[in-house]
């Protein structure tokens, strides 16, 4: 399996256990977001069959202003505002759209 490929299989992962574990207890594994997001980060041109496909994605993802917003309020794993936890998972769900560009 490509790092792509293994990095969007974790992120429908993470999408997934995030949902059992804020509707039991509010809270979503901080860390596991942030190596998801280390690991996006390190995407480059030869992770993507067409080049072109990862100068859109790179330039969509640089440009996305969840991505700082929900790092300033996603500061540990108790999450009590549900518009946060939607605003997170909504940014995981695009991020998985444009990784999966080929």
């Amino acid at each position: 399996m490509s790092t792509k490929q293994l990095l969007i299989k974790d992120l429908n992962l993470f999408v997934t256990n995030s949902e059992m574990s804020y509707n039991e207890d509010k809270t979503v594994n901080r860390l596991k977001y942030l190596n998801l997001i280390t690991r996006t980060d390190h995407l480059n041109s030869n992770d993507f069959t067409i080049k072109e496909n990862f100068k859109i994605f790179s330039t969509k993802y640089q440009n996305k202003i969840e991505k700082s917003e929900i790092e300033k309020l996603f500061k540990e794993d108790k999450i009590e505002n549900p518009w946060i936890y939607i605003k997170l998972i909504n940014y995981i769900l695009w991020l998985i759209d444009w990784v999966k560009l080929k």
